[in-house]
């Protein structure tokens, strides 16, 4: 049974080894892949969504009904970012280098940029409004270009995982 799962495993770059190297090839993976979604996530919010008259015009609304949102709204996405970078620099088993498929990192990523892209484009279609009050702004080739970017900006972010794991092992000695 070992056998299938290696074999499952090594096109999406976890299947290395058997036994515990297997184990730790899949958690530095998952630490690049998770990380760079947690970093997009965060930076994200606080580019795109906070500086909008949308995002404000709303938490002044529930902050007049006694809700903290933006507190909350912080709460949730500062997080995720600072999470994923401690594990990178400090959790992570050692050493990454040996154990990243980075081109198959990238595809995943993508395909979760796009997906995520896919929900929003499901939310606007279930409900008629946009999640995001920026999004308004995003009908036909704008919003295929703002695809195209976050496809971009989370790759560009699971490159700096990479690099700050890789850094890590090159600075240890690893």
């Amino acid at each position: 049974c070992e056998a299938e799962i290696q074999a499952a495993l090594v096109p999406w770059g976890l299947g290395f080894g058997t036994g515990l190297e297997s184990v730790r090839a899949g958690v530095v993976a998952s630490t690049i892949m998770i990380g760079a979604m947690a970093v997009f996530v965060t930076v994200q919010f606080f580019s795109l969504v906070v500086p909008t008259e949308s995002y404000k015009a709303d938490a002044a609304l529930w902050r007049s009904k006694g809700v903290p949102y933006p507190e909350m709204q912080e709460l949730v996405h500062i997080p995720a970012g600072l999470i994923a970078v401690v594990d990178a620099a400090v959790l992570a088993p050692f050493p990454a280098w040996s154990a990243v498929s980075v081109p198959r990192s990238f595809v995943a990523l993508a395909l979760f940029s796009l997906s995520y892209c896919g929900v929003l484009v499901l939310s606007r279609v279930v409900t008629g409004y946009w999640p995001y009050g920026f999004m308004k702004q995003l009908e036909g080739v704008r919003f295929v270009g703002f695809v195209a970017v976050q496809v971009v900006v989370v790759c560009v972010f699971g490159v700096l995982m990479t690099g700050l794991l890789w850094g890590r092992d090159f600075l240890l000695g690893v």
